[in-house]
């Protein structure tokens, strides 16, 4: 899923890139610095990659979850429930 966002993402700023040269092009070596382009290059590839990160990390049973946790959270439910009825 990340792969996909950070293609659709290098898309978008390619045709970005070719707007910015056809709609300014006496201004683009100003606009479009060293600077600039490093920043949306980090862009590029921190967002997709943290937002896939966070999704896989967040499945229920899989990720960075274990069945311990599963087991302890049903556990705490129970109790919950048992509580409640009292």
């Amino acid at each position: 899923m990340g792969s996909i966002l950070v293609q659709i993402s290098h898309l978008l700023v390619v045709a970005f890139n070719h707007y910015m040269g056809t709609l300014r092009p006496l201004h683009y070596a100003s606009t479009m610095t060293p600077s600039t382009l490093r920043a949306i290059l980090i862009v590029l590839w921190v967002l997709p990659s943290e937002s896939a990160l966070s999704y896989t990390c967040n499945l229920r049973g899989k990720g960075t979850r274990d069945r311990q946790t599963d087991t302890d959270e049903k556990r705490g439910s129970e109790d919950r429930k048992m509580v409640e009825e009292e």
